[in-house]
């Protein structure tokens, strides 16, 4: 069964959804974490529920849904997801 738990972050007050099921892997949904207290509930959420982020999505690429996605990124090794149009948005260059 999946379990969605959502969190209301940024100045915007964007959705970001943990999904995860009986195996704990996870999905991490819109991450759009700005102040420190935001991904602090966020990460404390996946301790305290012993979960594994396996992929980090994204709907699309306005800047209150990845202001946390090079941070997710790095912080759990996953990989992030989104549609081709939205390469360049995501993609920091070099």
């Amino acid at each position: 069964m999946l379990k969605i738990e959502t969190f209301v972050v940024n100045m915007i007050q964007e959705n970001c959804y943990i999904v995860s099921d009986e195996t704990h892997e996870t999905v991490i949904i819109d991450c759009g974490a700005f102040y420190d207290n935001d991904k602090e509930r966020i990460k404390a959420y996946i301790e305290k529920n012993k979960l594994v982020p396996v992929h980090s999505i994204f709907t699309h690429g306005h800047f209150d849904h990845i202001l946390a996605a090079e941070e997710i990124k790095k912080k759990y090794n996953i990989p992030i997801y989104a549609c081709a149009k939205e390469e360049k948005t995501l993609i920091k260059e070099s």
